[in-house]
């Protein structure tokens, strides 16, 4: 496992982030969007060997989740 992929795990433990079948998603702070948006640009720019990334927006100029799938 990556390194980036195990921080976003302890991360979404932190923020009791919800389980899925398949992994967890990360949903940004309220007081934090736009780091929150970077962060999903990072992970969406190093996914392909460990993880997958899919994020989804809020219609606006921003990231609302992303989900992470492991490849593990």
């Amino acid at each position: 496992m990556g390194a980036l992929l195990q921080r976003l795990r302890e991360v979404a433990a932190s923020q009791g982030s919800e389980e899925t079948d398949y992994g967890f998603s990360l949903r940004p702070e309220p007081d934090a969007p736009a780091r929150f948006n970077r962060l999903v640009e990072r992970v969406m720019d190093e996914a392909g060997d460990d993880y997958i990334a899919l994020p989804t927006t809020d219609g606006g100029t921003g990231y609302d989740r992303v989900f992470i799938i492991p490849l593990d």
